[in-house]
């Protein structure tokens, strides 16, 4: 899920990361100083390491592409995980 910031200051979620219709393209957020690397080479914050899903309770990541600001939700879980051959999801940059 993407979140984006409308120009109006409401919060838009989109299930499938595509700018929702009446949006002009560009961050959702403020663009944050990247905290981590994604396995795959894109550059990340982390905004939120503690936040809950108001329907189930479960504990999500919310973190920001360092390149078009989009806002992402992950599962926590899914954020720590160690990949197939032991590389992290994502890495915490030194």
């Amino acid at each position: 899920m993407t979140v984006w910031r409308a120009p109006d200051g409401r919060v838009v979620a989109s299930p499938d990361g595509d700018l929702p219709a009446g949006l002009a393209e560009g961050p959702a957020l403020p663009l944050a100083p990247p905290t981590h690397r994604h396995y795959k080479g894109g550059l990340y914050a982390l905004l939120f390491a503690d936040a809950i899903r108001s329907d189930d309770k479960s504990p999500v990541v919310v973190y920001q592409h360092d390149g078009d600001g989009r806002v992402w939700v992950r599962p926590a879980g899914m954020w720590g995980e160690r990949l197939p051959g032991g590389e992290p999801r994502f890495a915490a940059l030194a």
